[in-house]
């Protein structure tokens, strides 16, 4: 396993001493709240009657983080069923080189101790074990914006952008929406027509309503962007990328990281235009990876639609400036493990990032001809 980047689980030629049968992620999710992974096992006659279940998350040449073991118990039957809790950090959402893709480790031994089985499983928001955000509030009480003293701030932060933000499901004609691309707010009145000629502008609205204060409106932006019904990442994008239209990318989804620059640098703009706020929007080109730069009254701050992130001061009371992420490192990679491609830095000590006004795509889709096109 050590020789490998990835690897899934050992195999036995023979019938071990505890099999797993399956092993089954319901809904992983960032952060906070950890997700449940479903475990089974067969357990061979004369096998260890019970034992623990470790589960760790490996950040590749940044971090390791075990979590608490749970108990298991084989029934009459020899089976056992184990539900484990696990926490995935959100720092470890994407790596450019797969040999430091995000792992989850779990480890099966017996009460005394004796290693049973082990896997490794690559996790991230668009490889392997797929990890999601949590949106809306599911019904409880909208959480408080933290104060910037909190311990757990970036945590915290990101509940109470999240719990904000509409929790979308695509519907179709043939469910009776308005149109075949159609969000529907599961959870609140926020239902968005994408065939509207004014679908960014409407969505700009519902921001600087639910946001008033401009830094947060563009770090929800972000999360907006980040939405799976908005944008998912996809390598099979490539003969597209920087051709769609922006209003064409949140219908079709698919796009590449250089697509999510374009379309939150648009939404950026027009959510200071509601709010009254000079922001101009820009791709910011890394080398390996394309983010949005606006320029605010602050200065130039960084976002990512593509990995849902934002970069605030390390006192958290204001997003920070491009410069002083080339000047800091650690402002950075407190949100993301890996922020660089091809052995070079995307922002710490590089100074030659290519920034470039965003540029609308030629390719409309649906055309103007479709029959329920309202553009």
């Amino acid at each position: 396993m050590d020789d490998l980047p990835l690897s899934f689980g050992d195999l036995f030629a023979e019938t071990p001493a505890a099999a797993v049968r399956s092993l089954e992620f319901r809904e992983p999710a960032w952060g906070g709240e950890p997700s449940l992974a479903l475990l089974r096992l067969a357990i061979a006659p004369g096998g260890p009657r019970g034992g623990s279940v470790e589960a760790a998350t490996v950040l590749p040449e940044d971090s390791e983080q075990v979590q608490t073991p749970v108990t298991w118990e084989a029934g009459p039957s020899g089976m056992a069923e184990v539900a484990l809790p696990v926490v995935f950090p959100h720092r470890g959402k994407w790596a450019s080189d797969v040999r430091l893709t995000a792992r989850l480790r779990l480890t099966l031994r017996s009460r005394g101790g004796a290693l049973l089985w082990t896997g490794e499983f690559p996790f991230g928001f668009d490889c392997g074990i797929i990890v999601r955000e949590r949106y809306g509030s599911g019904g409880a009480a909208l959480p408080a914006r933290p104060e910037p003293s909190a311990p757990d701030f970036l945590d915290r932060e990101r509940a109470y952008l999240l719990a904000r933000l509409p929790e979308y499901r695509r519907r179709t004609t043939r469910e009776g929406a308005p149109s075949d691309f159609f969000l529907d707010d599961t959870q609140g009145g926020e239902h968005l027509d994408l065939m509207a000629a004014d679908a960014l502008d409407r969505a700009a609205a519902m921001l600087a309503r639910r946001f008033p204060d401009w830094q947060d409106a563009l770090c929800a932006a972000a999360m907006w962007a980040h939405h799976p019904c908005i944008t998912r990442h996809s390598s099979s994008w490539a003969p597209l990328a920087a051709q769609a239209a922006v209003g064409t990318l949140p219908r079709i989804t698919g796009c590449f990281c250089g697509d999510v620059a374009r379309l939150l640098a648009a939404l950026a703009e027009k959510v200071g235009e509601r709010l009254g706020v000079p922001l101009r929007g820009y791709t910011l080109g890394l080398r390996g990876h394309l983010a949005t730069l606006v320029e605010t009254p602050l200065g130039r701050v960084v976002l990512d639609g593509m990995l849902a992130h934002w970069y605030p001061t390390l006192d958290n009371t204001r997003l920070a400036t491009l410069d002083e992420l080339r000047a800091n490192d650690a402002l950075v990679r407190r949100l993301w493990y890996c922020p660089r491609a091809h052995g070079h830095e995307f922002y710490f000590g590089v100074r030659d990032q290519i920034i470039q006004p965003w540029r609308e795509g030629p390719l409309t889709f649906p055309s103007a001809s479709y029959p329920e096109a309202k553009v």
